[in-house]
């Protein structure tokens, strides 16, 4: 099952699954839990999670990715960026 906010039409929403999946990705390469990403970026966990689920459309705000790019290391455009090959 897919959540969809009210806000975002399917298109929309595919594409924030991407970035999640991007920003699960850098988490990752940075041995990183979601726990320890989620608090240093000053976002809950919950957030982070559900940024993460390719079954959620979550529409962060731009502070909440210049947080997580920033604890990551990573550029907010590659961050951000969306991948036809995820």
């Amino acid at each position: 099952m897919i959540f969809i906010s009210r806000n975002l039409n399917i298109e929309e929403g595919k594409k924030l699954i991407k970035i999640g999946l991007n920003v699960a990705y850098y988490r990752k390469l940075k041995s990183l839990t979601q726990d320890e990403l989620a608090d240093k970026a000053n976002i809950s966990r919950t957030q982070l999670g559900h940024l993460e689920a390719p079954n959620m459309y979550l529409n962060p705000t731009c502070l909440t990715f210049i947080r997580i790019a920033e604890v990551l290391e990573v550029p907010l455009h590659v961050l951000t960026e969306i991948r036809e090959d995820v």
